[in-house]
């Protein structure tokens, strides 16, 4: 088993039960890409998943954000726009409370 230790936060690390396939390209079938938390703790995949719905997230409420400022529209679409980018906002605030709590350990 190959394990890995001060990998930078976010970073790639394979994981295998054969020592050959740490200098492997590509690795083999049995391998699994597992992200660090920058503390030399390997993140469990849904923590993972959760980090990157919030970046997604993130980059949403910047293109909303753009098109309210940019686009003309009228009251019914400019209204539903506001409420949707609030509860979009909510919800990447809820995700950052989540992502702290698992990254703080």
């Amino acid at each position: 088993m190959v394990e890995w230790s001060d990998a930078d936060e976010g970073a790639e690390v394979i994981f295998c039960r054969y020592e050959q396939c740490a200098d492997r390209s590509p690795p083999c079938p049995s391998c699994v890409t597992l992200i660090t938390d920058g503390k030399g703790n390997i993140m469990e995949p849904w923590q993972t998943r959760v980090i990157e719905e919030k970046k997604d997230l993130d980059a949403k409420i910047v293109r909303l954000k753009v098109a309210l400022e940019t686009m003309a529209l009228e009251s019914p679409q400019r209204d539903l726009m506001n409420q949707q980018l609030a509860h979009m906002s909510a919800y990447s605030v809820i995700l950052k409370v989540r992502i702290s709590e698992f990254t703080s350990r």
